[in-house]
């Protein structure tokens, strides 16, 4: 059964098996609307993992970084404070 898509943002996966051979895997997305009402689809994150689990989110590798970098940041200049507050 389709979700109901008349209300909120819904979350929807799907399982695919490629064949190991494949060199490219094409995704389309698509809305099939009645002729007398206007419908309008919204795709948002779309993700494609391999492996057997699918996954809620990941951050991406640039988030991460930065979320590494601004800790560092706060680090040193914790130590930076310290040190000051010690002569």
């Amino acid at each position: 059964m389709p979700p109901n898509l008349s209300e909120g943002w819904n979350y929807i996966y799907a399982t695919y098996s490629i064949p190991s051979n494949a060199t490219e895997a094409y995704f389309n997305f698509a809305l099939n609307a009645s002729n007398d009402k206007t419908n309008y689809i919204w795709v948002t994150s779309p993700k494609a993992e391999v492996g057997t689990k699918y996954t809620s989110c990941t951050p991406a590798p640039e988030d991460v970084d930065a979320s590494i970098s601004d800790a560092q940041t706060a680090a040193d200049n914790a130590q930076t404070a310290a040190a000051n507050a010690q002569t």
